[in-house]
């Protein structure tokens, strides 16, 4: 992941002191699971840095930009998230083992690290680029949504033919 510094020696030993960050975070594609997920656009950040003992407390918003691809028809499209930041910051010597702290090196923090982590819990688990997504033919691979279809001697299920039947007058009507 590439860096994305933010110098708080200004106010690190001023407890009750704060530093406001507005702008741009650029995010470096990543693979979660199979997939790669790639950041098309930087992410907004707009947070507040606050003074506390020996830490810096980092609150505000992100707004992450996703290129994501759909599980249903395997088509890319892009994806926002809105988050909510709230974390802490510490010199890594101050208490060792904590992961859930960011790592405060040299009266700087990673401020692309904080975002990253916060807007990648966004990604769904099973991205869809519309709600009313069709998919993929079993038969031949094509994309529903783009080309509804069926084949020749495909036959549905006798189970649900009052349901389609009921589909099909809805549509005429």
């Amino acid at each position: 992941m590439k860096p994305h510094y933010v110098d708080v020696t200004k106010i690190l030993d001023h407890p009750g002191e704060e530093l406001a960050f507005s702008g741009a975070v650029e995010l470096e594609p990543t693979k979660l699971g199979a997939e790669l997920i790639e950041f098309p656009l930087p992410s907004d950040v707009d947070v507040i840095l606050s003074s506390v003992s020996h830490a810096i407390v980092i609150t505000g918003k992100a707004l992450g930009r996703f290129r994501l691809r759909c599980s249903r028809c395997l088509e890319k499209f892009d994806f926002e998230a809105a988050v909510d930041i709230e974390e802490l910051a510490m010199a890594e010597a101050a208490e060792p083992g904590r992961e859930d702290v960011f790592p405060l090196s040299a009266g700087r923090i990673d401020l692309a690290a904080v975002v990253y982590q916060n807007i990648i819990v966004e990604v769904p688990i099973q991205p869809l680029c519309r709600q009313a997504c069709a998919g993929l033919c079993a038969v031949c691979g094509k994309n529903l949504s783009d080309e509804p279809h069926n084949h020749p001697g495909e036959e549905g299920d006798e189970h649900f033919a009052r349901l389609k039947e009921y589909f099909q007058r809805q549509r005429k009507g």
